[in-house]
């Protein structure tokens, strides 16, 4: 990290094989998106794609792709990115020993572009797929793994369950930066379980670090964290140092990110409410096109707020289509304010209501059979009955199903 990756020219330059260049610029792609430099990355990495197409290694061509996806989820381009996971896939349909130990990889990769768009049912699939071959094969896999499911998790409101997964994950060597775990632990504070302490020793890692070290996610938990103190001016001048940064490196989703946050920060003091607007504004424009729901989802109170302030006023700025993509995120958050139950429980409630037994849950949701049952007495604790015929009835008399 302290290493200036060489400029791509200077590796253009170089007398050497141009499998070896790919492979160098390769290696550069992946050091600069370790630093959000996502523009110079994505330049990098395709670049390396060139020459590995000259000479047709499946091998790097593989581990291309992957990066790409990554380089492109972090700035939001997340129809590039399952574009590319298409071609990924491609690759396995040649090489039996490529499909054999990296589809694990490959499905925890979609998974992450799918929970971007709240696609958690797809998502789910993907991860259970490969869950027992992950077991096996352990390493970073077995953490990259972990990290999705945690989030899956926290998506789907099982805070619980996820807040023990993350326990065990912070264990691990590979995360002893506390500001690695950024992305995950915005939803424990989002839950109102990360506790004081640890928001505490977050803040003084966050603080210790070089800037040039810290990530667009640790600064934007910083200013969260900031904002759940009450200290609003201190947050807003870090998520203005966030969004310049985020359109500086042109990252959609981290514009969309910063923008709502930001919302949330001027929603707890008296907002000029054309600027808020403003901030509206700039996050569906960036959220639009690739469907990133996650950071609505996330910011549901505040959106839901600006829903029942500014509704019919904010639409009339939007497009055709812009307005259509609000309003769906608009649902998702009305959901998540107004259910008793989590977003998972509302799924199994729905599932019943359908007609399923416990195992077609199961299998439905690549859940097990005492996860289901958990899930069903949680149901009928919350809605204070004691069938699933109530249960049922009580939901749709709700608007839950």
């Amino acid at each position: 990290m302290i290493q200036e990756p060489m400029p791509v020219d200077k590796v253009l330059e170089m007398e050497a094989h141009p499998l070896t260049k790919a492979l160098i610029l390769t290696k550069n792609a992946a050091f600069l998106f370790c630093r959000d430099r996502f523009p110079e990355a994505l330049a990098s990495v395709q670049k390396s794609i060139a020459f590995e197409t000259q000479n047709h290694s499946a091998y790097v061509a593989y581990f291309n792709q992957t990066l790409k996806t990554q380089i492109c989820e972090e700035m939001g381009l997340l129809n590039d990115a399952l574009a590319v996971q298409e071609q990924t896939r491609n690759l396995f349909e040649g090489n039996e020993l490529l499909r054999r130990f990296h589809i694990p990889t490959f499905n925890v990769t979609v998974a992450g572009l799918y929970m971007k768009q709240l696609r958690l049912e797809d998502a789910g699939q993907l991860l259970e797929e490969c869950r027992e071959e992950v077991a096996e094969r352990g390493g970073q896999l077995r953490l990259s793994y972990a990290f999705n499911v945690i989030e899956q998790l926290y998506l789907l409101g099982e805070t619980e369950q996820a807040d023990a997964m993350l326990k065990s994950l912070m264990a691990a060597d590979y995360y002893k930066d506390i500001l690695m775990l950024a992305s995950l632990l915005k939803y424990q504070f989002r839950a109102g379980v990360m506790t004081p302490a640890m928001q505490d020793n977050y803040m003084d890692a966050y603080l210790r670090k070089e800037k040039t070290g810290r990530s667009l996610n640790s600064s934007l938990l910083f200013a969260r964290i900031l904002i759940g103190k009450g200290e609003i001016q201190d947050a807003l001048s870090v998520l203005d140092e966030v969004l310049a940064a985020a359109r500086k490196r042109k990252s959609s989703l981290k514009i969309v990110e910063a923008s709502l946050l930001k919302g949330t920060a001027l929603s707890k003091c008296a907002a000029d409410t054309r600027r808020l607007k403003d901030l509206f504004k700039e996050a569906v424009y960036y959220a639009c096109e690739n469907r990133i729901f996650q950071p609505f989802f996330v910011e549901a109170e505040t959106v839901y707020g600006f829903y029942q302030k500014y509704g019919s006023a904010f639409a009339e700025m939007l497009s055709p289509r812009e307005k259509l993509f609000f309003e769906e995120a608009v649902r998702l958050c009305i959901a998540e304010n107004t259910c008793v139950l989590s977003r998972r429980e509302a799924e199994i409630l729905q599932a019943i209501a359908d007609g399923l037994t416990n195992t077609d849950i199961a299998d439905k949701f690549y859940i097990s059979l005492s996860t289901v049952k958990s899930h069903i007495a949680s149901i009928f604790r919350k809605l204070e009955v004691k069938s699933r015929v109530m249960a049922v009835e009580k939901a749709r008399q709700m608007g839950i199903i």
